[in-house]
């Protein structure tokens, strides 16, 4: 089944970042995600925007109407906006073994690859809502050309769970090419 395409069009005069999100948000709930958190936008070098989402919750919502029918949570997501066409993706990052998952705080180029900083997480005890821990730092390989996850490689620092979860963010050195954890 080829994948879903929305095209939204977006005034030029609010093409801020904001009314993007709010259009994304409507159009995404009009379809099979109701709500995910993270939201977090990357423009990649031929012009295309990734905005990737951690858990998404998929269903159907409308009016003020809770969700219904609640399908499943994908504990991440990730939007293809090329211009003002939305092209939504589920679970591009793999699920782990005995229902981990991974969560995406950061990407970076390199290469030729889309590199993604990723929390690895668990299932543990906790509150309602709340019932994971931090597990280590991981960095997700993706094609340029098509955003195919290629690789995934646990981050060369060094984390206990309940520790800080350094690598989490990063920043990079335009002018060296170097990547800051």
């Amino acid at each position: 089944m080829p994948p879903l395409r929305f095209r939204v069009l977006i005034p030029r005069a609010s093409r801020s970042r904001y009314a993007v999100v709010l259009a994304l948000v409507a159009l995404l709930a009009a379809t099979v995600f109701v709500a995910a958190d993270g939201s977090l936008p990357f423009q990649l070098p031929d012009g295309r925007v990734l905005w990737f989402f951690g858990d998404t919750i998929v269903g159907r919502s409308s009016d003020g109407v809770a969700v219904d029918p609640f399908l499943f949570m994908a504990r991440n997501s990730m939007v293809v906006q090329e211009g003002p066409c939305f092209t939504p993706r589920l679970e591009v990052l793999p699920n782990q073994p005995d229902g981990e998952w991974l969560w995406p705080v950061d990407f970076f180029l390199e290469g030729g690859w889309l590199r993604i900083v990723v929390m690895h997480m668990k299932p543990a005890p906790g509150p309602p809502g709340f019932e994971f821990e931090f597990v280590r730092v991981e960095e997700a390989t993706f094609s340029l050309s098509d955003l195919q996850f290629q690789a995934l490689h646990q981050f060369p620092i060094a984390t206990t769970p309940g520790d800080p979860s350094y690598g989490e963010n990063i920043t990079v050195d335009a002018t060296s090419g170097y990547v800051y954890a």
